[in-house]
């Protein structure tokens, strides 16, 4: 390894893109990374591609052990962004209504903390941590009845 690391993170849903954080390696501690995101959501084709995202990780992890480079992903709830500011107040009550705990938007700085977690935490790897205050998906009528 060079006299940087790097930590890639695979943004998805209205986060489409690749971020690229290069630190010291004395800073990033015991090689590469690799984040994911799978968020939340409801719809089938969403799911079943968010669930590819945790499938993969732990093959990721193991595939990639042999250079050094550790494989996470992030399952966050709704997490505040400036966008959501201008948002009716019902909009963001129903994005918050199935957080247990504490039933509020996450930050953007709790994201980046579990980043840091991680980072700080070698032996971590292969894993998926979810970030959603206990979050329930609310089960939906797949019959269309009442």
């Amino acid at each position: 390894m060079g006299d940087k690391a790097s930590i890639m993170i695979f943004p998805g849903g209205a986060m489409p893109g690749l971020i690229l954080i290069e630190a010291p390696a004395e800073k990033a501690m015991h090689g590469s990374f690799v984040i994911q995101v799978a968020d939340v959501k409801a719809t089938l084709a969403y799911a079943a591609a968010k669930s590819a995202i945790v499938g993969m990780t732990l093959a990721m992890a193991r595939d990639l052990a042999g250079i050094a480079v550790r494989a996470m992903a992030i399952a966050p709830g709704p997490i505040w962004t400036p966008r959501l500011g201008g948002a009716p107040e019902a909009l963001k009550d129903a994005l918050i209504g199935n957080v247990a705990f504490p039933k509020r938007f996450g930050q953007p700085e709790e994201f980046a903390s579990l980043i840091e977690a991680f980072v700080r935490t070698p032996f971590l790897n292969g894993q998926t941590v979810r970030l959603d205050g206990a979050m329930s998906t609310p089960l939906t009528n797949l019959m269309g009845k009442p």
